[in-house]
């Protein structure tokens, strides 16, 4: 019978449309954050260029993504009274800040940039928090599936596309390893946030982190910024982009989705940190990159920043991660489960094991097969 490799590829189409996890509603997400981080990107690059509008402060505006998906998220879960109690806080702290409740003037400015950090971190953690998490279980539907079926057939061909090369690196799966025999924990349920898994988490932000500041560290603009009381604003902006570069990730530590192999199982979570802690080998450089971008001010001013920004990173992470496992994460699994059977309805590889007991006659030389290793055949 002749191969029909078109006939393969309408199987495999079809099976793809049978593990699609995006619903409408994500695909909105994924089109608005798209959409808005664009716009806010151009408008940004165009004040700085046109109105020469101070860096620090335009940063600001690419937060906008993720207050516009938060107040998505609150429309489509009919949370309108908990929106209500936060325009309502988030008025009462702007009426404290211009002085308005104390008798001052109408339209009178800020106290202080610190009044503004504030208000913005009010609103962050109670609707833009639910943007940023929005984004990330939307990216997750979206390239699930995708990465696992990649990983199944990553090294049964010669060459390698390009696609196939970046998750190869990605999750530093060696050339050697037979991964068609994929396996997960189709059994997980919480009973509590698992702190364990924001600890990782928090921990992978960290060392995203240390790259932004490499890259800020060695920008013109950021090194000659003589005041850095703004700079707590630039950095906020920035992190709120961290957890969506790093929690994608995490649904392959929690369903434990592996590499099942005769001797110890290779985890795909486990593969994606090793390459980040490989990437992170120049962390002395970027640290040494930072202090001279900072050597016109105290050093007691370049740790207060370096500080701040650990803390930050800290909390966004913490917050991202709580509301994650609360609303988002068992959504997804309850999706996710029902179609890795799909996917993958039994192990490829079954151990044929002889169990039989065998006649054994006195004297007979008994041969050691300990490192003759077992054959294993396809179902």
């Amino acid at each position: 019978m002749k191969y029909n490799p078109r006939q393969t590829d309408n199987s495999s189409h079809e099976n793809n449309r049978d593990l699609k996890l995006l619903s409408k509603y994500d695909k909105l997400v994924l089109i608005v954050f798209a959409a808005t981080l664009f716009t806010c990107v151009g408008a940004t690059v165009f004040m700085i260029l046109v109105f020469n509008a101070d860096v620090v402060n335009s940063m600001m505006i690419v937060t906008g993504p993720f207050f516009i998906l938060g107040l998505m998220w609150y429309n489509h879960e009919k949370k309108w009274d908990v929106l209500i109690l936060i325009i309502g806080l988030s008025a009462m702290v702007y009426y404290f800040t211009h002085g308005w409740i104390a008798g001052s003037t109408l339209g009178t400015q800020y106290s202080s940039k610190g009044d503004f950090l504030l208000l913005f971190a009010i609103d962050f953690i109670l609707v833009g928090s639910f943007g940023v998490v929005s984004v990330v279980s939307a990216v997750q539907r979206l390239v699930f599936f995708r990465i696992v079926s990649v990983i199944r057939s990553i090294n049964l061909k010669e060459d390698m596309n390009l696609t196939e090369k970046i998750i190869a690196f990605m999750f530093n799966i060696p050339s050697d390893l037979d991964t068609r025999n994929l396996d997960m924990n189709t059994n997980l349920c919480r009973a509590s946030i698992p702190w364990k898994e924001i600890r990782e988490t928090t921990g992978m932000s960290l060392m995203i982190a240390t790259f932004i500041w490499m890259y800020f560290s060695m920008s013109p603009t950021f090194s000659t910024i003589s005041s850095f009381s703004n700079i707590p604003l630039y950095v906020f902006a920035i992190i709120l982009y961290v957890p969506v570069i790093v929690m994608p990730w995490s649904i392959f530590y929690a369903l434990d989705v592996r590499v099942k192999t005769r001797f110890r199982s290779f985890k795909l979570y486990d593969g994606i940190k090793g390459t980040i802690k490989r990437i992170m080998l120049p962390v002395f450089a970027a640290l040494a990159y930072v202090l001279i971008a900072f050597r016109n001010n105290d050093p007691m001013t370049v740790l207060t920043f370096i500080g701040t920004s650990i803390l930050m990173i800290i909390l966004v992470t913490v917050c991202t991660s709580t509301i994650y496992y609360t609303y988002f994460e068992n959504k997804l699994v309850d999706d996710i489960v029902p179609k890795w059977k799909t996917f993958n309805p039994a192990e490829l590889l079954m151990t044929v094991n002889d169990k039989q007991p065998k006649e054994e006659y006195p004297g007979t030389p008994q041969r050691d097969m300990t490192n003759f290793g077992e054959f294993t055949f396809k179902e």
